[in-house]
């Protein structure tokens, strides 16, 4: 049965658009001789909800993931820095484990994030955006200043012919497991109506099949740490949750402020590691798990 629908999604993936990253896709696809590293304006807020089915986290038990997020567009400023557009954000992901397990998960993971960022255009419709998201990054349990992190971002894109433009930087995120991860690859304008982003860490492509209707699907590498509380004498630092993730979904707007996202997906080549392993497994693979996701988009 896992395998059946692992290949649905597979060929769901393939045949379904793809969206625009790190975000909702809006409006239609047009010239992609201006790279897309701004977002849609007219989205003020997102509020989702996605529950990843129980998984066994090799032979230490099972559990599963729900996961409540929002996102609040707080402000637009043009030409505000240096001639550049500066974005603030706030973002906030409340993650919630059924069961601790054997390796002694925490019950709680939050992200609550801060999210600037400042795009500066040039001439030839070259884009430079650099992002900072300080913020939290941990247990529920720790909320002192070990679990605040400042991870930025740098990516450069340009147009490479009238339709494609090629994407390069970097997420830069001192003191996580994996403190360097690529951002790199290229957007192409496929025609009016679908748009393929196929980059390092998430390639996306999108249909915009009606004026109110987006079909989407997405494929991800993820790699997640947050800072852990001492627990008595154990002091494990940091949990990273690895994930190779695939979705496909729709997006509908209901009326004029309103729309509404539908997602279903598979995480693959799940893993979960510690920094340190205090007499517990410091890695342990976890299986494959399917999700879903809703979520309500708006203006403010």
């Amino acid at each position: 049965m896992k395998q059946n629908t692992s290949m649905i999604m597979l060929a769901a993936c393939l045949l379904i658009p793809i969206a625009a990253a790190a975000q909702w896709p809006e409006g239609s696809a047009g010239d992609a001789s201006r790279a897309r590293l701004s977002p849609a304006l007219d989205t003020g807020y997102v509020l989702g909800l996605t529950q990843i089915e129980d998984s066994a986290f090799e032979d230490h038990g099972e559990s599963g993931i729900l996961v409540f997020d929002a996102e609040w567009a707080a402000a637009y400023f043009m030409d505000a820095l240096f001639g550049g557009d500066v974005e603030l954000d706030f973002v906030l992901a409340a993650s919630f484990i059924s069961d601790s397990t054997a390796l002694d998960l925490p019950d709680q993971l939050l992200q609550l994030v801060a999210d600037v960022a400042i795009t500066w255009r040039y001439e030839g419709e070259s884009e430079l955006r650099a992002t900072f998201a300080p913020g939290y990054y941990t247990d529920m349990k720790e909320l002192g200043l070990d679990g605040m992190f400042f991870p930025f971002s740098l990516v450069f894109a340009t147009p490479l012919s009238p339709k494609i433009a090629g994407v390069i930087g970097a997420q830069v995120r001192p003191e996580f497991e994996r403190a360097v991860l690529p951002v790199v690859g290229v957007d192409w304008a496929i025609s009016e109506h679908a748009e393929l982003q196929l980059q390092l860490p998430q390639s996306q492509l999108t249909w915009y099949a009606a004026r109110n209707l987006i079909l989407y699907a997405a494929l991800e590498w993820k790699s997640e740490s947050f800072a852990l509380e001492k627990d008595g004498a154990v002091d494990r630092k940091m949990i990273t949750f690895e994930s190779l993730d695939m979705e496909a979904g729709i997006l509908f707007k209901l009326n004029d402020e309103i729309r509404i996202a539908l997602v279903v997906g598979e995480s693959s080549d799940r893993e979960v590691e510690f920094e340190k392993d205090e007499g517990l497994p410091r890695v342990s693979d976890i299986e494959d798990g399917q999700f879903f996701k809703i979520a309500i988009l708006g203006p403010f």
